[in-house]
């Protein structure tokens, strides 16, 4: 999704949550004004606006007559509504075909083989053109350590280096110092296990 902007309205953007369950999603304001607007509209209306975040984080989709429902018109597809009071409403762009992707990805990870490999890896790879295309910087992230991830387990090091170098320059962008950290230790980590300790160290 991409999230609230909260002035009468909001924006919001949703994908898959890679630390929760395969059903719920991750909801992310799409900049800081947005979260700011619904940092306020959580205070004019809060249990309005817990119960709006419950269902876009457990069920974006699901239609409520006269509360949420997809809009029309090309200039606004993809994107819904969601009426949290009569005078402010989120509007959010739940990230389906990036949902389906990751599914996919993962189910194919879980194989094992070295061709389910190559294919999670090209799942997770268009799972990240359309984080990218969307903004989601946080999903972008997690798409990256995900594809090193299967990279490591094909033993190549290489490719697994390049997208954690990635990952760890979106976690610099997005002032994340913990992110930072633990992406600076994998990398070095790699570069041992590829017999480059020096080259290592300069990341531990």
């Amino acid at each position: 999704m991409t999230a609230p902007k909260l002035s009468k309205t909001s924006e919001i953007s949703e994908t898959p949550e890679t630390t929760e369950t395969e059903k719920n999603w991750l909801v992310v304001a799409k900049n800081r004004w947005v979260n700011r607007d619904w940092e306020a509209l959580m205070q004019r209306h809060a249990e309005n606006s817990s119960r709006c975040y419950h269902d876009l984080h457990t069920a974006p989709t699901n239609r409520q007559p006269g509360r949420v429902f997809s809009l029309k018109g090309k200039k606004y597809k993809g994107v819904w509504e969601y009426e949290v009071s009569k005078g402010d409403r989120v509007f959010y762009i739940p990230n389906e075909e990036g949902v389906k992707l990751y599914q996919e990805g993962q189910k194919l990870e879980k194989k094992g083989t070295k061709e389910a490999y190559q294919q999670a890896i090209e799942k997770y790879q268009q799972a990240l053109k359309i984080a990218q295309e969307l903004g989601l910087r946080k999903e972008e992230f997690n798409l990256l350590i995900k594809i090193a991830g299967v990279y490591s387990s094909k033993f190549d090091n290489k490719n697994a280096i390049e997208h954690l170098k990635k990952a760890l320059d979106i976690s610099q962008q997005l002032k994340q110092p913990l992110l930072e950290a633990i992406v600076f230790g994998l990398i070095g980590n790699k570069y041992i296990n590829s017999n480059n300790p020096k080259e290592g160290l300069t990341y531990l």
